[in-house]
């Protein structure tokens, strides 16, 4: 990690599809090049497939009232 590494949030942002193209090209790019933002980006893409796969659940209540 380096100072000019991305805070996680930006990454899980990345990986949620959050952020416009300019930030999007800017940590792609950044994450090509560090051995340890590219690590934690794959285990966050890992984390986010795994969510993606759990099966929905019934709440049982109504959330929204």
């Amino acid at each position: 990690m380096t100072s000019t590494c991305p805070p996680a949030d930006a990454l899980s942002a990345l990986i949620d599809d959050a952020l416009p193209p300019d930030a999007r090209d800017t940590l792609l790019a950044h994450s090509a090049a560090c051995p340890h933002c590219a690590a934690q980006l794959a285990d966050l893409r890992a984390l986010h497939d795994a969510f993606q796969d759990l099966p929905p659940m019934a709440v049982g209540v109504d959330l929204g009232a």
